[in-house]
């Protein structure tokens, strides 16, 4: 099958009841002025808005990052980590020091390190904190209307990238929501692709779900350190997990 500069596949796909959007951290947190901007984070809004209506509003919805102040997966919680390009493992556990203000001991770090399914824990800089503008829809998608909004990352010692199931495996209800309205097919939108909606995407395929993820619809952050680049371990990771990758141009009315 020909593909793109992007990879993104060909198709066209007719949108039906047993298809889903769902929406993954497109707040303000991840915008030009949150506390971890994502390059382009606002161009997404379009495209998101352009392919709502294929979908209506019981078929759509959202997961979004609600942090405490003080959260396992905020750098300030720990002493001479640096932000972002960071990840915390069982082979660094040793080395690492806590603040004053985090919300768990070293015993618990290193038995979270040894229990994380993901194999390491990033330490990003503070952002879509509960109370704060950070935790609303990026400016242009006030209008979108979702049938669920459930919330992620609200656990002080425990991480969830992926809006299905956090670090230690625990749902967020998404899957259930999705089997409760008989989703066969889901399509990802949001932010961002290299981690968040890429570890939803997994997640998701893994719980039997048909999943695409709509590219002109998401950013990545785009680490790279150490020989390490986030966007192609995700695309090797979506690839291995049978999920596609298409454009919001692909998507039509069933009745097209």
């Amino acid at each position: 099958m020909q593909k793109d500069k992007h990879t993104a596949l060909l198709l066209t796909l007719a949108i039906i009841s047993t298809d889903a959007l769902v929406s993954i951290d497109a707040t303000k947190a991840f915008g030009k002025t949150g506390g971890l901007p994502v390059a382009g984070a606002e161009e997404i809004v379009q495209p998101i808005m352009e392919v709502a209506p294929l979908f209506g509003e019981e078929f759509t919805f959202e997961v979004n990052d609600n942090h405490p102040p003080e959260h396992i997966g905020f750098y300030t919680v720990y002493v001479d980590v640096p932000m972002n390009i960071t990840e915390l493992t069982t082979e660094t556990v040793g080395t690492i020091k806590l603040s004053d203000t985090a919300p768990f001991d070293h015993a618990y770090l290193e038995w979270y390190l040894e229990h994380n399914r993901h194999g390491g824990q990033n330490a990003w800089n503070v952002h879509g904190v509960i109370g704060t503008h950070e935790v609303e829809r990026l400016a242009g998608l006030e209008n979108l209307k979702a049938s669920v909004t459930l919330f992620k990352g609200t656990d002080p010692k425990c991480d969830s990238h992926s809006g299905a199931l956090d670090a230690l495996g625990r749902s967020t209800g998404l899957i259930e929501h999705l089997r409760a309205k008989n989703i066969k097919r889901i399509f990802l939108v949001g932010l961002a692709f290299d981690y968040c909606v890429g570890m939803t995407a997994i997640d998701l395929a893994n719980a039997g779900f048909e999943v695409f993820i709509v590219m002109d619809a998401t950013r990545s952050v785009g680490i790279k350190v150490d020989g390490f680049d986030s966007i192609k371990n995700m695309r090797r990771q979506l690839r291995r997990a049978g999920v596609r990758l298409i454009w919001s141009k692909d998507l039509i009315a069933a009745n097209s």
